[in-house]
């Protein structure tokens, strides 16, 4: 979560202080920082709540194409492909557990970033299928 690093850095706090304000460990913050970890929906909301930003705008910038990155519609995948190809990345994080099973947090997670996230699946959608 890149966005976590430049909010804390805009207010001088350094991670072991963020982590007392949240009431984590400031291995914690460092590993949502980097992307290691991805913090449960319970913490996301006290991060979102105590820089005065949304969830969807913590999460946001982890999900941008970088430039170098291929637009989406241009990899081509089969949806099962797809969805391997997620789940091999994500396993072992708190998101897919070391089985490749999505864990309650995941579940959770996706949930949240599919209802913030509703306008630009739409178009996603919407584009895929007329275009």
């Amino acid at each position: 979560m890149q966005k976590l690093k430049e909010l804390r850095k805009s207010v001088n706090l350094k991670q072991q202080e963020l982590a007392e304000i949240l009431n984590l460990d400031a291995s914690s913050i460092s590993k949502y920082e980097t992307g290691k970890a991805m913090p449960s929906p319970d913490i996301l909301l006290k991060i979102a709540n105590y820089f005065h930003v949304t969830t969807d705008y913590l999460l946001n910038n982890d999900m941008q194409l970088d430039k170098e990155q291929q637009n989406i519609n241009d990899i081509p995948l089969s949806a099962d492909e797809g969805a391997l190809l997620l789940q091999e990345k994500l396993k072992g994080t708190s998101l897919v557990n070391e089985q490749g099973v999505i864990t309650k947090e995941g579940a959770e997670i996706f949930a949240t970033f599919l209802i913030n996230n509703a306008d630009m699946l739409k178009k996603f959608l919407n584009d895929k299928n007329n275009p």
